[in-house]
């Protein structure tokens, strides 16, 4: 009994470009939540890094007259909510738009999941970083946001009209 290396060969290459997929999809649905999507307008890939890496760095910022941080269980609980909460929204995705059997859920869209992105900073928690206290920061963070939106106004504008 031996082994098909074709059989081998022809898997790995089809595990290959689901992964290609995969990573395009996410990248597509990252894309559209900061750029609007590709039916209004599509912006420099680099925008929309730079809005992602800002808002990020924003939301893990914390002062020094916030509350205490959770503890580790409450951050694995709301990891836990956000789980489940991604999962509900694929099933019933699933349910309405996917055809019986199908391989791929449809009808997903990345604004679907964005009241669950308020959780995980709560998850993550504030970071112990100089740069994420409010109130040793040589800069505001925040003020990042405001060349990154006029550049995303900017090219919206001008390619709407």
């Amino acid at each position: 009994m031996g082994v098909d290396l074709g059989a081998v060969g022809r898997g790995v290459v089809a595990s290959l470009d689901g992964l290609r997929t995969t990573y395009h999809q996410l990248w597509e649905w990252t894309h559209t939540l900061v750029t609007v999507g590709p039916s209004v307008t599509h912006g420099p890939t680099i925008l929309a890094v730079l809005a992602i890496v800002v808002y990020g760095a924003v939301s893990v910022q914390h002062a020094s007259t916030e509350p205490e941080a959770l503890h580790w269980l409450q951050r694995l609980l709301v990891f836990a909510v956000f789980v489940a909460g991604a999962v509900m929204v694929v099933a019933a995705n699933y349910v309405y738009w996917t055809e019986p059997f199908s391989d791929q859920v449809g009808g997903v869209q990345p604004r679907y999941f964005m009241p669950l992105v308020a959780l995980v900073p709560v998850a993550v928690g504030p970071l112990p970083f100089k740069w994420a206290r409010a109130s040793n920061a040589r800069f505001p963070i925040a003020a990042l946001l405001v060349p990154v939106l006029v550049a995303f106004c900017v090219i919206l504008t001008f390619r709407m009209y």
